[in-house]
């Protein structure tokens, strides 16, 4: 008996797991349209953004340094520029090849600016000298602007690709000769038996606890933002499946209903007392007989509206009986 009303019950069961899947996959699918959307968006923004931070480091390079070689660090600018504009034609949801490809030439490119010297400098200093500037700082404009964009998987990535970035950058540094060993020796002598001193203000070290703690803090950072991102994007799938239940609660209710159903935290399905006030309006008067109306109750109980309504009733259906009778006999 149990296997034949569960086999009965099994086309039931199965229209039911339908129905679950098929709500959620278009849940799903809304919540992929918010992102799309919120993707385009944040592209936006942080092309905006990249565009001002440049203007304003543009602005910035001949305040610290008013020297000519200057301008080719300013070119250089525009190339982070062009860099920008190539994400936000390509920037789409899930994995981009291109949109990453071009999120690693950025990285490259200021890694590159960073610790290469430059070629219209008039001194000839050691490539270590680079280091000393603490122009690692300017990572964090490129990672801001990918909390913006990006999912938190990405901004992530561009953490590590810093690091690595940044460590074959070191290496290249470290494996440089020394262009003015007189010069290193002669501050060799002149500090004495104070190494660590030595190894601050040398122009060939490279302080590798400092390059260290860089990339120690930039991870944590980028972790930090990552669950950012995160929580933010979670909240977007939240608040787009709210929005699809609200539309289509909106398919069966008028928009002042709905309005005024959202702002209420009680749930619909509570059973509740309430005074409630009817009217009855008999529209048309013709062939059959008006049926007399209960009012179910939230306790099951049943009642007529009030005496008089039901007086009223009674004498509406007696009417109708005796117009039904005089159309018959005549």
């Amino acid at each position: 008996m149990t296997t034949l009303v569960e086999r009965l019950d099994l086309p039931a069961a199965l229209l039911r797991a339908r129905s679950r899947r098929d709500t959620k996959t278009d849940t799903v699918q809304f919540a992929q349209a918010a992102l799309a959307a919120a993707k385009q968006e944040g592209l936006r923004l942080a092309v905006r953004a990249r565009y001002v931070a440049l203007a304003v480091i543009a602005c910035l390079l001949p305040i610290i340094n008013p020297a000519w070689e200057q301008l080719y660090y300013v070119a250089l600018l525009g190339l982070f520029a062009l860099i920008g504009w190539a994400q936000a034609r390509v920037g789409r949801v899930g994995v981009s090849r291109p949109e990453l490809a071009l999120l690693f030439c950025d990285l490259a490119l200021l890694t590159f600016v960073i610790v290469g010297p430059n070629p219209f400098g008039s001194g000839h200093w050691p490539a270590a000298m680079q280091l000393h500037f603490g122009n690692f700082i300017y990572f964090f404009v490129l990672l801001s602007g990918a909390t913006l964009a990006y999912s938190w998987r990405t901004v992530i990535a561009l953490g590590t690709w810093t690091s690595a970035l940044w460590i074959i950058g070191i290496a290249w540094v470290w494996w440089q000769p020394d262009r003015d060993p007189a010069l290193t020796a002669r501050i060799a002598a002149a500090i004495g038996s104070d190494h660590r001193l030595f190894q601050l203000i040398s122009p060939n070290s490279i302080v590798f606890g400092e390059r260290i703690q860089e990339i120690v803090v930039f991870m944590i950072v980028a972790v930090t933002l990552a669950v950012a991102v995160r929580r933010s994007n979670d909240l977007l799938i939240r608040h787009a499946a709210v929005e699809r239940e609200r539309g289509n609660l909106a398919r069966y209710f008028s928009p002042n209903v709905v309005e005024e159903l959202s702002g209420h935290d009680e749930p619909l399905k509570q059973v509740r007392t309430q005074n409630v006030a009817v009217l009855f309006v008999d529209m048309h008067a013709g062939r059959g007989r008006a049926h007399l109306a209960r009012i179910p109750r939230a306790d099951g109980a049943g009642g007529f509206p009030s005496q008089r309504h039901a007086g009223q009733i009674s004498r509406r259906r007696a009417d109708g009986d005796l117009r039904h009778a005089v159309r018959r006999k005549g």
